[in-house]
């Protein structure tokens, strides 16, 4: 019988477990290296399951009617989708997807269910000050072997896919602003995000604007924090000396760098044009199966399936070729994605799914903004856009950052209870 209990108090021990599996979570995220050899089970999947199976243990008890009505529609769909696959094109589903997803869905409803309450947030700000830095140097270690050891021209930083990297450090570096308050965590967050150009992936320039206005806003809400003028002058000085210093390091190490041609260049780079034609190509195409069944449209096509479908879905895919014939390849394998996150949910999930995806975000930066939670505001939108044009929702970072973003929040109290 489930019971209403969400005005509960989350109890201290339930906190601490909280605080652990999301720690485990950022942490393990850059672990892409696969447990056996080929099995696709990578160490971040295994800390991921670490992570959901202590988020069960301490939350389970806040899930109500309607979180367990939105994990079974959504298995209820999947079993529907496969029946489909299986009658008019016979193809099998992916287990294997549909169950991660489903854990992932399990998760966020998980920490969503909580009540709203400052030790939520407290607690998570407490766990990213020691799970940001671990993860930080886990990811800078795997940096230092692909680049000064094995002299690669570029660094995945433990991922298996640079562009997963290049989102994720970035990402950490909104939570260094987010979860730390001393002048310090300027420097250091500048320094996270321009590492993130060490990948040559272009993704942290899509996120950069976005990164600006958490940093100037942070800078602004350190300074107005000193009262004393004398001190407020020679803080804005040293941190101004300091900051130009920094800047001018990390331009002249940037300007080195393969990404800035690619970013500089794309118009004149054949092939970094044909990339960024063939993934708006991909996106299009998903739009299009989306739209080319009912069923499709209503219960999604379950995670996995694009692959698969695009070559019987009767659309024009050869133009793909034209891009980037490794595509098409891939394609035969049954190994290309959409190369969009949002476009993946939008296609892969049932409508009702995608509806509440798009809700979700609009809540955490709702209500992070009017609490003034810049570093996570800004981040959601930064995460959106950076994996706009790749699929980043199929790794384990992408939901430590949603549970970052959801452990943020704070009920925004009524105007009578002000």
């Amino acid at each position: 019988m489930l019971k209403s209990i969400r005005e509960d108090i989350v109890t201290d021990t339930a906190l601490r477990t909280y605080r652990i599996g999301l720690g485990i979570l950022v942490v393990g995220a850059p672990l892409g290296v696969d447990v056996v050899p080929g099995s696709q089970f990578s160490v971040a999947n295994l800390f991921q399951l670490v992570a959901v199976a202590l988020l069960i243990g301490c939350f389970a008890r806040y899930l109500g009617t309607r979180e367990i009505t939105i994990l079974l529609s959504y298995i209820g769909c999947v079993a529907a989708v496969w029946i489909m696959l299986d009658a008019q094109f016979a193809i099998r589903g992916s287990i294997v997807h549909d169950l991660y997803f489903a854990v992932c869905i399990l998760a966020i409803l998980l920490v969503w269910s909580v009540p709203k309450m400052p030790a939520v947030r407290e607690n998570t700000i407490k766990s990213l000050k020691t799970a940001v830095p671990l993860a930080l140097v886990v990811m800078y270690g795997y940096a230092i072997k692909d680049l000064i050891v094995q002299r690669l021209p570029y660094t995945a930083m433990g991922f298996d896919d640079k562009s997963h990297a290049a989102v994720y450090i970035g990402a950490l570096a909104f939570l260094v602003l987010f979860a730390y308050k001393s002048f310090f965590r300027l420097p250091c967050a500048l320094f996270v995000f321009a590492s993130s150009f060490l990948t040559i992936s272009r993704l942290p320039a899509i996120m950069l604007p976005f990164f600006v206005i958490a940093f100037v806003s942070a800078f602004a809400k350190t300074e107005k924090s000193i009262k004393v003028s004398l001190k407020k002058v020679l803080f804005n000085l040293c941190a101004s000396v300091f900051l130009i210093i920094l800047l001018s390091v990390v331009v002249s190490l940037v300007q080195k760098l393969p990404v800035l041609n690619r970013i500089l260049d794309s118009q004149s780079n054949a092939g970094t044009a044909d990339s960024t034609q063939s993934h708006i190509l991909l996106i299009k195409l998903a739009i299009q199966l989306k739209f080319s069944k009912p069923w499709i449209f209503i219960f999604g096509t379950s995670p996995g399936m694009f692959s698969y479908l695009l070559p019987v879905s009767g659309l024009n895919y050869m133009e793909l070729a034209r891009f980037d014939r490794n595509t098409l390849h891939a394609m035969w394998r049954g190994l290309l994605p959409v190369h969009s996150a949002l476009a993946s949910i939008f296609l892969e999930f049932p409508i009702w799914i995608f509806v509440l995806y798009i809700i979700l975000l609009c809540k955490i930066v709702s209500n992070t903004f009017k609490n003034q939670q810049v570093g996570i505001w800004t981040m959601i939108p930064a995460l959106i856009m950076g994996t706009l044009w790749y699929s980043g929702h199929n790794e384990p970072y992408f939901l430590a950052l949603l549970l970052v973003g959801i452990g943020a929040m704070e009920k925004i109290p009524d105007k009578q209870d002000k």
